[in-house]
C-alpha cells in the first residue's frame, strides 16, 4: 500500500465514522497520513451527492482538513 500512495498530492479518507479509524490504520501500516478527510456519523449512509461535492472541494482547495457529511441528519 505505501507503494501507491507514496509521492500523491492528496490522499482522501472518506468513512462513516467520527474518529476516521481507516485513516489511522493507514497511517500506522505506511507511516503516510491522509491530507483529508470525508467523514459522516450521523449514523445515516452517505449518498454519492455529497461525497462528490466533498471531493470536489477538497480537489478545487476549498476544504477543511476534515469534510463532515450532515445530509439526512
Amino acid at each position: 500500500m505505501r507503494n501507491a500512495l507514496e509521492g500523491k498530492k492528496q490522499i482522501i479518507d472518506v468513512e462513516d465514522n467520527y474518529t476516521a479509524q481507516l485513516g489511522g490504520i493507514i497511517k500506522e501500516a505506511t507511516g503516510i497520513a491522509p491530507n483529508h478527510y470525508v467523514l459522516k456519523y450521523t449514523g445515516r449512509p452517505m449518498t454519492a451527492t455529497e461525497v462528490y461535492h466533498a471531493i470536489k472541494a477538497v480537489l478545487t482547495g476549498n476544504a477543511a482538513e476534515r469534510e463532515v457529511l450532515t445530509f439526512g441528519a
